[in-house]
């Protein structure tokens, strides 16, 4: 009786697994294909006269500070329709002048720089530049466009954005973030898939959470409530929106650049990411409630499912391992179950190694799969850690900057039409 529960348990931890990673996308994926046109781009020349109001936290963006300013003034978005905040959070390099230098230098006078002399994190910033934008545009209405210093946009970014808005049902609008194309990485291929998948669920309901790099949202939408220690502001800030009763879509049209992350960093960044996933489940729990329809779905199917995978397979190898022991050589086809998760964990084992040691030349097809699996392996790894620091209350909302491959983007590609 106890073999045959413990059975049970494996194979419903397996199919939870399967279901996440290969059941849900590839569902909601051929559902797409037989609904969905591409649509076009809107006109340049529509869509400007909203207000808008860019909010940007920087700390420490000495390096790209001027190149994202001159980035902003070269949009085709109207100046008299357009503010930019950026607020630069206790910064210990000289950011703040510089911000200030270059805006003075090509006459944009319709940015602000807030310094705030304490290192208090990204979200408090957020909320203080979102303060002062409602404040100074209380007779006209503003929409806030959140961004970062080391992206560069598109120049019909924000027309792309805000022309969804005239939607009453829309709270929000989460554009497209496009890697270095210069490297193949493992991560660039994770990122163009996740974009799919955020953009299938726009079109069935709403995306889940937004994008940190180009996001647009009606101000009556932002949560002023926003924790100051909050890791993963975008995705929050995204749910909220949808929380309060008002869509989030995905416009792909609204492009933005940015450089990869240094592999050799990326693992304190997933970490980091992980703790605030566990942050974001708890204060945004409301919408795995069964009124969210399909939105509660892909929540539960795309992103509380996911962020438990490495929970859920420690599960599975344990239940198996306590399942050989019972009845090691129980004859019938219940036995296969539990080595089959010693076989997997076996074939991931090795093409991690493989990988490690290099066996294979760059370009071979086995090193591209033995490429994804560590970099699967060490996402679950990074997750599960920060889960723990989670449980263990070692979270904060100050900043922990990831180096990036700096100046691989050509200044005329961030800048293109």
């Amino acid at each position: 009786m106890i073999y045959m529960l413990t059975i049970i348990l494996v194979s419903l931890a397996g199919t939870t697994l399967i279901y996440t990673w290969i059941v849900f996308p590839f569902c909601i994926l051929l559902q797409y294909h037989k609904q969905v046109h591409k649509p076009s781009p809107p006109s340049p020349d529509l869509h400007t006269n909203q207000h808008v109001s860019i909010l940007i936290a920087a700390w420490n963006e000495a390096d790209v500070i001027e190149q994202r300013i001159t980035n902003l003034a070269a949009l085709q978005y109207p100046a008299a329709h357009m503010s930019i905040y950026i607020g630069t959070d206790g910064c210990t390099d000289n950011t703040a002048a510089l911000a200030r230098t270059c805006a003075r230098n090509i006459a944009m006078h319709n940015l602000t720089v807030c310094e705030y002399k304490q290192n208090r994190g990204k979200a408090s910033v957020l909320k203080d530049l979102a303060t002062r934008a409602i404040q100074e545009h209380t007779t006209t209405g503003t929409v806030f466009i959140f961004t970062d210093a080391n992206t560069f946009f598109k120049n019909n970014a924000i027309q792309c954005l805000v022309h969804h808005l005239s939607d009453p049902n829309v709270g929000g609008v989460c554009g497209r973030l496009i890697f270095d194309q210069h490297q193949e990485q493992p991560e660039q291929s994770y990122w163009t898939w996740e974009t799919k998948l955020k953009e299938i669920e726009a079109h069935h309901d709403s995306c889940l959470g937004a994008n940190g790099a180009i996001y647009a949202i009606r101000a009556s939408c932002f949560w002023f409530d926003l924790p100051t220690q909050t890791i993963i502001d975008d995705f929050v800030i995204g749910m909220k929106v949808r929380e309060a009763g008002f869509r989030m879509v995905f416009e792909p049209q609204a492009i933005a650049y940015e450089d990869l992350p240094n592999i050799k960093d990326e693992w304190h960044r997933r970490v980091r990411i992980g703790s605030g996933a566990f942050q974001a489940l708890i204060w945004c729990r409301a919408c795995l409630l069964p009124r969210y329809g399909y939105f509660a779905i892909f929540f539960w199917s795309h992103k509380v499912l996911r962020w438990f995978t490495p929970h859920i397979y420690i599960l599975m190898l344990v239940t198996a391992t306590f399942a050989l022991l019972q009845k090691p050589s129980m004859p019938g086809r219940s036995v296969f179950i539990p080595y089959s998760v010693f076989i997997s964990t076996l074939l991931i084992a090795s093409l991690v190694t493989i990988h490690r040691l290099k066996v294979f030349q760059p370009i071979s097809l086995w090193n591209r799969a033995a490429a994804a699996c560590d970099h699967f392996v060490v996402m679950q790894a990074a997750l599960f850690t920060g889960f723990i620091r989670f449980c263990c209350g070692n979270v904060s909302g100050k900043w922990q900057r990831t180096p990036r491959n700096v100046n691989t983007i050509k200044q005329d590609d961030k800048n293109q039409a």
